[in-house]
């Protein structure tokens, strides 16, 4: 009878692991559609806060473009990694599984490499009073808790 229950426990606690694992690999890919409302939030805020004028919003979005197309092809390949380790998950290949973790890790590193570079650009594209504003806002965003360790922005 604990057998039972425990293997019930067991049951449900993988099944609950496997619904959030997938819900957070849906939520992941979601953050660079294009038709994000969330993205054009942001681009308005920048717009607002910074003060910027024609020539400047024409640069950041064209910047924030080249951005998140870079952004969805390093996502692309971490994911194609991903199946890749999955599938040897059931041949027990472990020392390929850890080459293949090593390249997801090169990956993210990718990823916030590209992001501090577009955050660099954008904040070249601004004054110097705009520059402190955005120093402002990026020391809110980067030291938010929710921010932390995560590869979108």
């Amino acid at each position: 009878m604990k057998r039972n229950r425990f293997l019930i426990a067991t049951i449900v606690v993988l099944v609950v692991i496997n619904l959030i694992t997938l819900t957070l690999l849906w939520n992941m890919n979601k953050g660079f559609d294009d038709e994000d409302p969330r993205r054009h939030r942001h681009e308005m805020f920048f717009e607002r806060k910074l003060g910027l004028n024609d020539e400047q919003i024409e640069k950041f979005e064209e910047a924030r473009r080249k951005h998140f197309e870079k952004m969805k092809s390093i996502n692309r390949e971490i994911r194609e990694l991903r199946n890749e380790m999955s599938s040897l998950m059931k041949e027990r290949k472990e020392n390929e599984a850890k080459e293949i973790i090593s390249k997801i890790g090169t990956k993210y590193e990718e990823l916030e490499l590209a992001n501090f570079d577009h955050f660099r650009e954008l904040r070249s594209y601004c004054n110097p009073t705009q520059q402190q504003i955005f120093d402002s806002v990026m020391n809110k965003v980067t030291s938010h808790p929710r921010r932390r360790g995560h590869g979108r922005h």
